[in-house]
């Protein structure tokens, strides 16, 4: 197994004078062991730009008319970046495996949907995942079952 992990941050300039706001991103992904160099490096390179996209999108959101309501999650939570589903949102088929995964491996709909909310902020069930992000969920749905 090969672990990468992919962060960006970035400073900006405050509201008041002398001062800044930092935003950072994190994200670790396992890759497969067989993996070709090219499918490696690509994947290196989508999800170093993935990271990247999210934190420029919350500097967009955060210096924009939007105010930071959100709650805040606990720490100590692993959680992916944030994203605003660049890639479009996932397949019915996509999605329609994730569950047929979870179902094999004992994974209510309400536990998968549930653990989706713990991971992303922008979605509530398995319907409203990107692509990139269901495709997450089945690779992880994927090493459950195979370490069961």
């Amino acid at each position: 197994m090969i672990k990468l992990n992919a962060s960006y941050s970035k400073k900006v300039p405050a509201e008041q004078e002398y001062s800044s706001k930092s935003f950072m991103a994190c994200v670790e992904v396992e890759l497969p062991t067989g993996a070709s160099a090219r499918e490696l490096q690509d994947k290196i390179h989508d999800t170093f730009e993935l990271v990247k996209q999210s934190v420029e999108s919350e500097i967009s959101g955060q210096t924009g008319q939007r105010s930071s309501g959100r709650e805040e999650r606990p720490q100590g939570r692993q959680q992916r970046p944030r994203q605003h589903q660049p890639d479009g949102k996932a397949s019915n088929k996509q999605i329609s495996y994730l569950l047929d995964l979870a179902k094999s491996r004992g994974v209510m709909p309400r536990d998968l949907d549930a653990d989706i909310r713990q991971r992303y902020a922008y979605a509530e069930t398995v319907y409203d995942l990107s692509r990139a992000d269901c495709s997450f969920m089945i690779d992880h749905v994927q090493r459950q079952k195979a370490a069961a």
